[in-house]
């Protein structure tokens, strides 16, 4: 009992790590609709990211914490539902996980005005507009990884990214919340025991095998990441990030 209650506490506690403060309240978006716990804060304000020793410890703690959550939690009968397959609570953890991200990026496209989409703090920096088309390309790439549906590119897909990124508003917003829909489809259709499953990354003629959730991990936290970006910029515009607004009363 001892074992398995620090391995439920460890795994809660990984997949609680978020760049800003968390307000009570109800965050809806691409990836669904679910509450947002009331309080839960990492130790460093939003101005102040944490020392990069400290975000690769985080990620390790994250990884092995997948590891473990996947040996003593998906043998353990649970329900299930429709849009979730038997078996498949560790994987299901990933989307619960990177739902609020996906939202809160919508939310955030969302509020900043269509004229600001050219901003960025420095000349070497993206745009608003860059971040957005980026976002979609590494979405539909990450997740026709793991998943077993494939994204088919079209002729705009093939455009320059300087081009994507002067796209109307509206058009990447669009986007950006099917790339998501995309992605939360892929996480629906996994179970835990394919997690550990072996592909192959890298070029051509250059592969070597990775397991399948390194990729899930990779999607959450470029998510998480894209978000943290997108809030400093707003910030600086003097709008308020959607994870930080009062909650709604």
């Amino acid at each position: 009992w001892g074992l398995e209650r620090g391995l439920r506490l460890l795994c809660f506690d990984a997949f609680q790590i978020s760049p800003a403060r968390i307000h009570g309240g109800r965050v809806g978006g691409a990836f669904g609709s679910l509450p947002v716990a009331r309080g839960i804060a990492t130790p460093f304000p939003w101005s102040s990211p944490p020392p990069a020793d400290l975000s690769r410890m985080r990620l390790g703690l994250l990884t092995f914490a997948v590891v473990l959550c996947s040996a003593s939690l998906s043998a353990q009968p649970r329900p299930t539902s429709a849009d979730q397959p038997a078996g498949a609570g560790v994987a299901q953890t990933f989307r619960a996980f990177g739902r609020p991200y996906g939202s809160y990026l919508i939310a955030a496209f969302d509020s900043i005005p269509a004229a600001q989409y050219a901003f960025r703090p420095m000349p070497i920096q993206q745009s608003i507009g860059y971040i957005a088309q980026h976002l979609e390309d590494a979405n539909y790439q990450l997740c026709s990884l793991f998943g077993d549906a494939k994204y088919v590119r079209t002729a705009k897909d093939s455009l320059a990214d300087t081009v994507k990124a002067g796209w109307p508003k509206d058009t990447l917003i669009a986007r950006v919340r099917a790339s998501l829909v995309f992605c939360s489809d892929a996480i629906g259709r996994l179970t835990d025991a394919q997690l550990s499953d072996t592909l192959q990354a890298g070029p051509p003629g250059a592969t070597q095998p990775v397991l399948r959730v390194r990729y899930l991990i990779l999607l959450v936290t470029d998510l998480a990441e894209h978000y943290a970006q997108l809030a400093s910029y707003m910030r600086l515009l003097g709008i308020v990030p959607p994870s930080s607004l009062p909650p709604p009363k």
